[in-house]
């Protein structure tokens, strides 16, 4: 299993402030398939890919002044 952890802070990724379901920013979906490509790509992989069965169960809700810690794990198999 690899994992990898990052910080989300609105202070300092403003850009995110621009994507917004309703009143509330949230991260974009596409944000969470370019954080698995990227770690992809740190293990050496370097063809296309495929992902399946991709589900966002829940919103990642991004509040200003609370940055946020997000985890990804991959696991061979």
């Amino acid at each position: 299993t690899w994992i990898w952890q990052a910080e989300l802070d609105l202070r300092r990724l403003v850009y995110l402030r621009d994507h917004r379901v309703e009143s509330e920013v949230v991260l974009p979906g596409t944000a969470y398939l370019e954080l698995v490509l990227a770690a992809l790509g740190e293990l050496g992989e370097r063809g296309p890919c495929e992902l399946l069965a991709v589900r966002n169960h829940r919103s990642l809700v991004l509040v200003d002044e609370q940055p946020r810690v997000i985890q990804l794990a991959l696991t061979q198999g």
